[in-house]
């Protein structure tokens, strides 16, 4: 049994609404949840526990969440988050964006213009 929620790629500067498209976990559309000046890329999926997946699988959601970043990373600065990370809902990710709202900002000022 799954349960849908978002899952949690990384955080950017704010933007205009932005949609990446259907490059998500298991083809979900991917787009930004903003809080003032920062926004949360995310997208729709089943909450799973990867641990219990065989190492394949595992491999193939990793490489999922690897490419949704580097998609992300070519227009604008990122945090990413760590691999596996799930919200319930919008108001978790604007939970989550507000209580860290002054370290994202101060990174993601470090961070522009920076590629590695």
């Amino acid at each position: 049994m799954s349960t849908k929620c978002n899952y949690l790629y990384g955080i950017i500067p704010a933007c205009k609404s932005r949609n990446f498209g259907p490059i998500g976990m298991d083809g979900g559309k991917v787009r930004v949840v903003t809080d003032g000046v920062i926004a949360m890329v995310t997208g729709p999926a089943a909450r799973m526990d990867f641990s219990l997946l065989s190492s394949q699988e595992t491999l193939r959601y990793i490489a999922k969440h690897q490419r949704v970043l580097e998609r992300v990373m070519t227009d604008s600065a990122v945090i990413p988050l760590k691999f596996g990370t799930f919200a319930d809902n919008d108001r978790q990710i604007l939970d989550i964006l507000h209580s860290g709202q002054q370290a994202f900002v101060r990174t993601l000022e470090k961070c522009a213009g920076k590629f590695e």
